[in-house]
């Protein structure tokens, strides 16, 4: 059920859209000329402010390659269809506001058809999975970054929620692969006990989007060990000669990792 229609007045060459009602508006904040730290955005005013969740629905044509995103943030669990894919298509991107703010930004909209708010979460419309807008002759790897890591193992929703709305977006730019570290308090939870569920996961939603994985892997600093050594003797971190201070990133000198690479 639509909550309420939002009313745009927008300045070209963004077209016109809907405007059917007062209760929410919208007005264009255009970055200045030659202003390259600033982004332009559309800014949203709610007014009354729905007492529980919403889902800010936008319907657009898909111009151009980009992310739609909103300010305040929205986690990538709670959002869909945030990737532009320039397929010139009708799609549609929603976000789940927990508690709808009275004013929020939504950047990386270029047109829109729609805007509008709902008490109930919009269909999950399949994400088209289009061809890269470079092609290329030789298969060099191209890859980058898409939020396929997470502070703990039990962060794997995140991570996956965060793929689902990056890898269209990296796979439409030219991208073959997307690079993640590997963390060793991730894979090796217990001496000698092996668990690759978390990047089983991540390789499994690459394949879906035809992509490679390019792993790192990280034996330290501290915050990729495993609980089990790093809390051992066997743990030394770099100490500097002159004043004997000790940091968290272990020295590959004293050998004490040594028995547990292969």
């Amino acid at each position: 059920m639509l909550l309420a229609l939002l009313s745009l007045t927008l300045l070209p060459p963004i077209p016109a859209g809907v405007a059917d009602t007062a209760d929410v508006t919208v007005r264009p904040d255009p970055a200045p000329a030659g202003d390259y730290f600033r982004r332009s955005s559309l800014v949203v005013t709610i007014d009354p402010q729905p007492a529980g969740p919403a889902w800010l629905v936008i319907e657009h044509s898909d111009a151009g390659y980009g992310l739609i995103s909103l300010d305040p943030g929205v986690a990538h669990g709670r959002q869909w269809g945030a990737a532009r894919l320039n397929t010139a298509a009708p799609r549609r991107a929603w976000f789940r506001l927990e508690k709808p703010p009275r004013q929020l930004r939504i950047y990386g909209l270029p047109t829109w058809t729609r805007i509008a708010l709902s008490d109930s979460e919009p269909p999950r419309d399949p994400v088209p999975l289009v061809e890269p807008a470079i092609a290329f002759k030789s298969f060099p790897q191209r890859v980058i970054t898409a939020g396929a890591d997470a502070p703990t193992p039990d962060g794997l929703p995140g991570a996956l929620a965060a793929l689902r709305d990056l890898l269209p977006l990296a796979r439409a730019l030219g991208f073959n692969g997307i690079e993640s570290y590997v963390k060793w308090s991730f894979v090796e939870r217990a001496p000698g006990v092996f668990d690759w569920s978390f990047y089983d996961a991540v390789c499994d939603e690459l394949d879906r989007h035809g992509l490679k994985w390019f792993p790192l892997l990280i034996a330290g600093s501290a915050y990729a060990l495993p609980e089990w050594y790093r809390d051992s003797p066997e743990n030394r971190g770099f100490q500097c000669l002159e004043h004997r201070l000790s940091n968290d990133i272990q020295s590959i000198f004293c050998g004490t990792q040594d028995r547990f690479v292969e």
